[in-house]
């Protein structure tokens, strides 16, 4: 069966883990790049929702010009 993953690119106004009811993570997508992949453990979190996983915004430490 096919899976999908929903990316939170939107580091200021970030409400797609609320929406979709997502587990409580200790960082996300900021924290994926800042740390690399070897520091930063897994960023995907579960909906809630059958085959739909969730990579949250993170933690707003750096602007987005510099994320990305």
């Amino acid at each position: 069966s096919k899976s999908a993953v929903v990316i939170d690119c939107d580091i200021d106004h970030t409400l797609i883990d609320e929406l979709l009811s997502s587990e409580e993570k200790d960082g996300g997508l900021i924290q994926f790049i800042e740390d690399g992949a070897e520091n930063a453990g897994d960023p995907l979190g579960e909906t809630g929702i059958s085959r739909l996983r969730l990579i949250p915004s993170g933690f707003n430490s750096v602007t987005r010009v510099e994320a990305f």
